[in-house]
């Protein structure tokens, strides 16, 4: 039951938890929206690094898997890679280079 001696206190003086939950939600979507930024600044060069190492590298990679797949097929999937997962063709193109030298 609700003690109406404490409904009579303003909420400035007896802690208003309404506006104490707006500020961790704006502090939370504050955060979210700095991490999502810094992660599409990365995803960016991440993409730009991508595409350099595909025009240097994509014949390479494509004589190293031709024994297992297609032409067609790894050109394909790299090429899809340097778009959406440039993270993987970094890595493949590290451990394609350290393999060759």
């Amino acid at each position: 039951m609700l003690d109406h001696g404490v409904l009579n206190v303003p909420l400035a003086k007896r802690g208003d938890i309404d506006a104490q939950i707006d500020r961790y939600k704006a502090q939370q979507a504050k955060a979210k929206r700095q991490a999502e930024r810094e992660r599409a600044v990365q995803f960016k060069a991440q993409k730009a690094e991508a595409a350099r190492l595909l025009a240097a590298h994509e014949q390479t990679i494509v004589q190293m898997f031709a024994v297992k797949f297609s032409a067609k097929q790894v050109r394909d999937l790299i090429r899809s890679w340097a778009k959406w997962e440039p993270a993987k063709l970094i890595a493949l193109v590290d451990k394609a280079v350290e393999v060759s030298a």
